[in-house]
């Protein structure tokens, strides 16, 4: 699992649209992005910047811009700069999917970002997904199971200063905006697009992950089919990492939504 935090100057905020085009990581890394980014395009004359293997070596780095010669791969105006590479997660043989986002405008409380999510298999363009972002102050993402996307981010109410026209954040306890995406046949799906038995799927899929003893036949049989499964335990709710948790309550109110 590979996690990351934007702070303020390029935090991001909750999915507003979107646009579209089924191993085992459980550690957690941080990054942070800056402002300033430390990788240039042309950092290494050694290193060949215009392969997608380059900018996949670039996302264990921290503020990284991404190279300009892309631009017109991830279906972005050519002119557009500081695309900021959030992370990379490999997803299989060859294959990775990349988070970026770039800032579109801003007003005294939020910022609007664009965010692209896409799934590479060695030069070659899979699976493409656009969606608008808002935030406030800042929203943590990541990759989890190599199947799954989740954003999150706070927000607050507010309310006019009565001595000046400035809006303030009132006492109230912010609410939470989840979003999230799984990968599915390499292709980038919201949650509200999955259907009955992908939701089924990408639930279970987590505790199998951690060897869970199914007690349904049809779906102990289902993951026996796998290479990767190995069913040991009873009961596995004290292996479950915070955003295992998250997801799967989100994929259950999803499931509960559809009955």
């Amino acid at each position: 699992m590979t996690k990351y935090f934007l702070p303020v100057a390029l935090s991001l905020a909750i999915f507003s649209c979107g646009t579209a085009d089924k191993p085992n990581s459980n550690v957690d890394t941080t990054a942070v992005a800056t402002e300033t980014p430390i990788v240039q395009e042309n950092e290494s004359s050694e290193e060949n910047t215009t392969s997608l293997s380059y900018l996949v070596s670039l996302a264990d780095r921290e503020g990284v811009y991404v190279p300009t010669n892309f631009n017109s791969f991830f279906g972005v105006d050519e002119g557009k700069e500081m695309i900021t590479l959030m992370g990379a997660e490999n997803v299989g043989p060859d294959a990775y999917a990349l988070a970026m986002h770039y800032n579109i405008a801003c007003d005294p409380i939020t910022c609007q970002h664009m965010i692209i999510m896409v799934v590479i298999g060695g030069e070659t363009l899979i699976s493409r997904y656009t969606f608008l972002m808002n935030r406030e102050e800042g929203i943590t993402f990541g990759f989890f199971q190599q199947k799954f996307f989740l954003a999150e981010t706070e927000h607050w109410e507010y309310e006019e200063d009565g001595e000046s026209d400035v809006q303030k954040r009132t006492s109230a306890p912010p609410t939470v905006e989840q979003v999230l995406f799984v990968l599915l046949n390499d292709q980038i799906t919201p949650l509200a697009e999955l259907d009955k038995h992908d939701l089924s799927y990408s639930r279970n899929l987590i505790f199998a992950r951690y060897g869970y003893r199914f007690k349904t036949d049809s779906v102990r049989a289902y993951f026996a089919n796998t290479s990767w499964y190995e069913p040991r335990y009873d009961n596995v709710d004290d292996q479950l990492s915070a955003s295992d948790k998250k997801i799967i309550k989100l994929l259950a109110a999803e499931e509960a939504r559809r009955k």
